[in-house]
């Protein structure tokens, strides 16, 4: 077989991968991070079974936007509730992506950290096109908004300059 190479634009947006605490298993967050990649993602695979605390350090670091958990077994597991707590607690902003067979369990924790459950890797891509759309929106608002005040700042200086040439 060949081996294929992604190039990806020097502003690709970066997405961290990882299994929450207690979540030993690799390939689901594998995936989703090699799915990411695909579609011009700066993809980071993490790793399995980590603590809330070094997923977000990892997410802070890297100034991920997007952050990918696979959860699959067991599905009854209080200490996963309160990892996902702790994971939106450090990380308020960023876009939480969920996938994996056990979600439907812990559909109401989920909801409470506001993730956006996936079923498969191909609403991950879809999940992915709307997130880098309202970035690309927002970047393009906050370029008219920073063009727009040295506009502003630049015909306030004229006018000062008018008034101290006139006086």
């Amino acid at each position: 077989g060949s081996v294929q190479q992604f190039a990806l634009a020097a502003d690709a947006p970066t997405l961290i991968a990882a299994t929450p605490a207690g979540q030993h298993h690799e390939l689901g967050a594998f995936m989703a991070a090699v799915a990411a990649t695909h579609l011009g993602w700066r993809a980071v695979y993490l790793g399995a079974s980590l603590p809330a605390a070094e997923i977000a350090a990892a997410v802070l670091q890297s100034e991920a936007r997007v952050l990918v958990l696979s959860i699959i077994y067991p599905s009854d597991d209080r200490k996963l509730i309160n990892e996902l707590r702790a994971i939106r607690r450090h990380l308020p902003e960023v876009n939480l992506i969920v996938g994996g067979r056990a979600t439907h369990s812990y559909r109401a924790a989920l909801k409470s950290v506001n993730a956006r459950i996936i079923i498969d890797l191909a609403q991950l891509g879809d999940e992915l096109d709307q997130i880098r759309a309202r970035f690309l929106v927002g970047n393009k608002n906050a370029f008219r908004d920073k063009r727009r005040d040295k506009v502003r700042l630049r015909n306030d200086h004229r006018s000062q300059l008018r008034g101290q040439i006139s006086a």
